[in-house]
């Protein structure tokens, strides 16, 4: 005599129930990638701005430290010079005025944002005061958009005064 009874149940999925759980799955995610693609993009600028304020905090303590102007320029691509071209910038560079110039530090910006500025140079005095290339005093902003999301909020204004003091603020890019 077979020991199996006649009607076993089997353990397994059987193709409707497998078809059901990947459409259930397909649901989430169509749901779950815009929302995480968003929240990577706001990181992104985030995370950009705040690199941006500690450039800038670093080239006035750097001034204050060395009692001598620190400037923070639009880099050219090989982060070597500075770059008076207008446009958005792709990099930026802090060196000292001497002559030859001496690179303190350099980066890049993430190449999914759009910064951009009405200037190309910031210089940084010995009583860490921000002036222009003209050595007026400078109060002014850094727009960081992120480039092309369609976001709430999607851009970030880094202002400063010419006292030193610098903020971020959220902001909307392409309204």
């Amino acid at each position: 005599m077979d020991d199996c009874p006649l009607l076993q149940r089997q353990k397994a999925f059987t193709l409707i129930e497998l078809m059901i759980s990947i459409l259930v799955l397909l649901v989430l995610m169509a749901i779950a990638v815009p929302s995480f693609t968003d929240l990577l993009a706001r990181n992104r600028l985030s995370g950009q701005a705040n690199e941006l304020l500690s450039v800038i905090q670093l080239a006035r303590s750097e001034a204050i430290k060395q009692n001598q102007t620190i400037r923070l320029c639009k880099a050219n691509a090989d982060l070597d010079d500075c770059s008076v071209a207008s446009g958005s910038w792709d990099g930026w560079l802090l060196t000292n005025t001497a002559s030859p110039p001496t690179v303190i530090r350099a980066g890049r910006f993430d190449g999914r944002l759009i910064i951009s500025a009405a200037f190309t140079e910031l210089r940084f005095s010995g009583q860490g005061l921000i002036r222009s290339q003209n050595n007026q005093p400078l109060n002014s902003s850094f727009e960081l958009c992120a480039d092309g999301a369609e976001f709430t909020d999607n851009g970030r204004t880094l202002t400063f005064l010419s006292g030193g003091r610098s903020s971020i603020q959220l902001s909307q890019c392409g309204s």
